[in-house]
């Protein structure tokens, strides 16, 4: 009964977002957006304006770009702390920034086979570093930030990582600051009366596995951050792994508790 409850819940919910989003005359694909239930995983998508739901029974989710050039699958799997100082490695690509560019992004990871004609992980225990900023600008940050994660998995199970350190418009988004993201994003939450950051819980697949990532990390004697670190940030000599640690503690901080906090000031504003 719960389960039925909740199921219809939605659907009604979803059926007053396509009205809204049909008044308005908006035309926009986005998602999905996947939450884990009791009876598997309850998917929304946003086709033409039009919010779709469906449950999903296993871990196979589809995931295809807005003009649908761009279809891969991805296995749903658990979720993980990764660590944050490496060895080096023989190969290392690095690349920051992608904004919502999924034909950039997929055809630079193509033309350096990384991955292949189907989106799979062919650069072998080899290293890709994403420095950040998936988020704003772009039509495509959905399908991003789904490749990245299925990218994730194929490559640990050949001795490979991938890399997704966050940045400042991750930061900015998970804190409601929405003043670069375009009204696609926000549309279907409006029309739900959430917020977009709302998406971005831990109750959500993908808001789960963006609260784990790494804000630092250390490969060798090379690091890895987004925007580089400040002299007074390396004479407060925190180590890697506790630089991330407090981040993700303070990550949900609002920017007023972070002006009075000086360790979270050090560690998200323009002087850390």
């Amino acid at each position: 009964m719960k389960e039925y409850l909740h199921s219809l819940l939605v659907s009604i919910m979803l059926l007053l977002a396509s009205v809204v989003a049909y008044g308005q005359n908006i035309i926009y694909s986005d998602g999905p957006y996947v939450k884990k239930t009791d009876s598997g995983f309850d998917v929304i998508t946003v086709i033409n304006g039009k919010p779709e739901c469906e449950n999903l029974k296993n871990n196979k989710l589809q995931v295809s770009s807005s003009n649908g050039n761009h279809r891969f699958d991805v296995e749903l799997t658990d979720i993980e702390i990764p660590i944050s100082d490496y060895a080096m490695a023989d190969e290392v690509t690095i690349l920051s920034d992608p904004h919502g560019d999924l034909d950039s992004f997929v055809s630079i990871l193509q033309s350096s086979a990384i991955i292949n004609n189907e989106y799979s992980w062919c650069y072998g225990n080899n290293h890709l570093f994403i420095l950040g900023d998936v988020f704003d600008r772009g039509d495509e940050v959905l399908p991003i930030f789904w490749l990245i994660y299925k990218l994730s998995s194929e490559a640990k199970e050949v001795g490979g990582v991938v890399h997704l350190l966050k940045g400042n418009h991750e930061d900015m988004v998970l804190n409601d600051d929405f003043r670069y993201t375009s009204s696609k994003y926000t549309s279907l939450a409006d029309s739900l009366n959430m917020k977009y950051s709302d998406f971005w819980t831990n109750e959500w697949i993908l808001g789960e596995w963006l609260s784990t990532r790494n804000y630092i990390e250390r490969m060798g004697k090379n690091l890895f951050t987004h925007a580089g670190i400040s002299e007074k940030m390396v004479s407060a000599k925190l180590d890697i792994k506790q630089i991330n640690e407090l981040m993700r503690i303070y990550a949900l901080s609002d920017w007023e508790s972070r002006f009075n906090n000086p360790e979270a000031e050090l560690l998200f504003l323009m002087n850390g």
